[in-house]
Parts: structure tokens; sequence; C-alpha cells
């Protein structure tokens, strides 16, 4: 049990209505959708996408090198294998606890992923899962390779970015995801496939 991350322990509560947190999240939101008709706008898109090849979408290019399932069978077994415990197992309880409404739900305006609203409904924003994968991956990302480690932690940090850009999360949700995505890395069941050299 003490290999899983729990949300609900570590983050505080999200904002209240009318905090400045929430006045923040709001700010966010209005730049989120200032930049969504730029290149900026389409990679949020791209990020958004989680479903097989993601990983080489996303960080291949900060990498330095093809990451897929062919090309670094290893890094793909591991970043895969660590997906669902930054996602969604470190997130879950915080997110049922909370089901916080999407800024797409609070606003009543349409998202930059019009397809994945329906899935998002029921889903809880608050912390953000995808934010969560992003950080815990380029965080071992640039650990495997630390000569790449700022291009891999920018790549990281854009991707939670680009969840407040869609209008799928608040920016609060999104800083709660970089916590539990660190504390994914740092727990036992990520530590036991992390090779012995990449470990910190």
């Amino acid at each position: 049990a003490d290999e899983v991350v729990n949300s609900l322990v570590m983050l505080p509560s999200p904002p209240e209505a009318g905090s400045a947190r929430m006045a923040y999240d709001r700010e966010r939101y209005e730049w989120g959708k200032s930049v969504r008709d730029t290149p900026r706008g389409k990679q949020a898109i791209i990020d958004a996408d989680l479903s097989e090849g993601w990983l080489d979408r996303t960080f291949s290019k900060a990498f330095g090198m093809k990451l897929t399932k062919e090309n670094a069978p290893e890094i793909y077994k591991l970043i895969n294998n660590m997906k669902e415990d930054a996602g969604d197992l470190a997130t879950r309880d915080a997110k049922v606890k909370y089901m916080r409404p999407r800024p797409f739900m609070m606003y009543n305006e349409p998202s930059l992923t019009p397809n994945d609203e329906p899935g998002l409904r029921n889903n809880g924003s608050y912390p953000s899962g995808h934010t969560s994968i992003g950080w815990a991956t380029a965080i071992v990302l640039s650990e495997i390779n630390p000569a790449r480690a700022k291009e891999i932690m920018k790549r990281g940090y854009e991707m939670g970015d680009s969840r407040v850009i869609c209008g799928a999360h608040h920016q609060s949700d999104v800083d709660a995801g970089r916590v539990t995505g660190s504390a994914s890395r740092r727990s036992a069941a990520c530590q036991s496939r992390i090779p012995e050299t990449a470990r910190q």
C-alpha cells in the first residue's frame, strides 16, 4: 500500500470560489484560450492524446532519439508501466473526493478537445492526471539522459500547461498534478523499475 501515492493525503483542497487561487485559475484559463489558435494550441491538442505512441509524440524530440517500442524497448516498457501509477492510481483519491468540475464545465464554454469532453465530465479535475504522467515521465527520462535534462523537463512542464490551454484543467489542477507526478517518480513501485544507474 505504501507503494501507491495517495493524492488525498498529500494535496491541499482545491481553491474555493472567490479565493485568490481561484482568481489565478481564471486568469490562466483566459491565457489558455488566448493561445488556442496558435502552434502552441495545436501542441496542446497533441499533448492531450495519451493513446499508443504518446511517448514518442511527446518526448522523443526532447530526449534526442525515438522513444518507440521498437527503438527503445526498455524505456518504453518502463514509462508505460509507470503511466498508470502516475496518471490514475496517484490522482484517483483526490479526484473522487472533490469531483471538481473541469473549466469547460465551470465556465460553460467549449474546450479545445471536444471529443474528450464526455469522458472528462465524469472524472474529477483535481489533480491533473495528464500532468502527473508528463511530469513523472520527464523526471525519469532526464535521469536516464541527463545531458538532455533541460529539454526533457521543459517538455514535461509544457504538457501540464497544455491542459490549461485545452480547458480540461485549472492551473491549480496542473500544479497539483506536478506534485503527484514527483511523488509517483519517488514511489517504491517506480523505484523498482528504474535502472540502478538512473536512480537518485
